[in-house]
C-alpha cells in the first residue's frame, strides 16, 4: 500500500481550508451585493398610485360641464354666473335666521327614508331672510350614518331658495337631464356613486336641481350614494309637483 508523507497530507489540508475560506468569503461578498441591489432598487421604486387619486384624475381629463341647463346654471366659479341666477345680496342688512312660518313658498313637507336623520340644529337648516326684508330661502340638513371606519358622516341637504345656481366643478358626462317624482331635474353626478366607504368623501359631492319660477329647489349630497340621493331627490320631486 502506498504511504502518503505527514507533512503532505498536512499540506493538502491546509490548502482545502483556505479554499473554502475564500469561498465562503465571495459568496458573502456577492450575496451581500445582490441583498443591496433589491435594496436599492426597492427604494427607487415608485409607490403604488392611490386608488382615489386616479379616478379623480381621470375625471379631471375630461370636458368640464359650465352653462345653463333647464334654467338652472353650472359652474365652480360664481365670477362666470349670470346676475340673473344668483340671489341678490342683502347689501347692508344682515343675513338672519326666521321662523319656519315665514318659509311661504319655499316651505316643504317630506318624509324621508329613516336612515336619513334630520338635524333641526345644524347651521343648515331653517329659513334665512335679509334683515327687514323678505325671506330668500328654506334649507333642510340630514345625515347618513357610515360604518364605524369611516370618520365622517355622509350629509344630505334639501334647500328651496331664489338662487338658481349650483356650484359644481363636473365633466360634462355627469350633467344629466331625468324625470323624477313626475318632474324634470337636473342631475350632477358624483364621480364616484358608491358613496364615501374606505375612500372617504372626495369625489361623492352630487346634486339633483329643480327648476322653480321662484329659483330652484335641490338635494345635494356629499358621502351618499347615487342611489340613495335619487331616492330622496324622486320624494321632493313629488312633493313639490304642481
Amino acid at each position: 500500500m502506498r504511504r502518503f508523507h505527514p507533512r503532505l497530507v498536512l499540506s493538502t489540508f491546509l490548502l482545502l481550508a483556505a479554499v473554502a475560506v475564500v469561498s465562503f468569503f465571495l459568496v458573502r461578498i456577492l450575496t451581500d451585493d445582490s441583498s443591496h441591489d433589491v435594496a436599492r432598487g426597492q427604494a427607487n421604486a415608485s409607490p403604488a398610485p392611490n386608488p382615489l387619486e386616479l379616478i379623480l384624475a381621470e375625471d379631471a381629463k375630461k370636458p368640464r360641464f359650465v352653462g345653463e341647463i333647464q334654467g338652472i346654471y353650472i359652474s365652480p366659479d360664481e365670477q362666470t354666473v349670470p346676475e340673473q341666477h344668483k340671489v341678490p345680496p342683502c347689501q347692508s342688512k344682515r343675513h338672519v335666521p326666521v321662523s319656519w312660518d315665514q318659509a311661504g313658498q319655499f316651505a316643504l313637507n317630506v318624509q324621508l327614508p329613516p336612515k336619513f336623520i334630520f338635524k333641526p340644529d345644524d347651521m343648515n337648516t331653517g329659513v334665512i331672510a335679509c334683515e327687514g326684508a323678505e325671506v330668500y330661502t328654506a334649507r333642510w340638513a340630514y345625515e347618513l350614518p357610515q360604518p364605524q371606519f369611516v370618520d365622517y358622516p355622509a350629509r344630505l341637504f334639501i334647500a328651496r331658495g331664489r338662487s338658481s345656481w349650483i356650484y359644481a366643478d363636473a365633466s360634462a358626462d355627469r350633467v344629466k337631464t331625468v324625470d323624477l317624482g313626475g318632474r324634470l331635474a337636473v342631475v350632477v353626478e358624483p364621480v364616484r356613486p358608491e358613496g364615501a366607504g374606505s375612500l372617504g368623501q372626495d369625489g361623492t359631492q352630487a346634486s339633483v336641481s329643480f327648476p322653480e319660477t321662484f329659483g330652484m329647489t335641490s338635494v345635494t349630497s356629499t358621502g351618499v350614494p347615487l342611489s340613495d340621493l335619487l331616492e330622496v331627490a324622486k320624494i321632493v320631486g313629488s312633493a313639490t309637483k304642481q
